[in-house]
């Protein structure tokens, strides 16, 4: 038998989101969803150091300004896969237990 009891968790969620570029605070909803986070451990020989950890917050107006000139616009192309959401990359089909007996 598994018996279950209620706990209350601290979780640390977002107050507020600075561009780390222009420094503007993004406060409405539409501006957040197109708000980018970037990420990334610099690797071996990296411009960033060797296992340098970066972080950077940018609102789209400044995303634009930095790489607008090297992307490739595709609104139009339907050929294209929809990243809108994150492909599902488990099986989600119920499989009976005695199939892995």
């Amino acid at each position: 038998m598994i018996k279950y009891k209620t706990e209350t968790v601290e979780q640390e969620i977002m107050d507020k989101f600075f561009c780390d570029r222009c420094k503007k605070e993004i406060v409405s909803d539409m501006e957040l969803q197109e708000a980018y986070t970037i990420r990334l451990l610099g690797g071996y020989a990296s411009v960033f150091g060797d296992g340098c950890k970066v972080d950077c917050d940018l609102c789209q107006q400044c995303l634009k300004e930095l790489i607008g000139d090297f992307c490739i616009y595709n609104a139009e192309d339907k050929d294209e896969p929809d990243i809108s959401e994150p492909a599902n990359t488990f099986n989600t089909e119920e499989v009976p237990l005695d199939a892995y007996l």
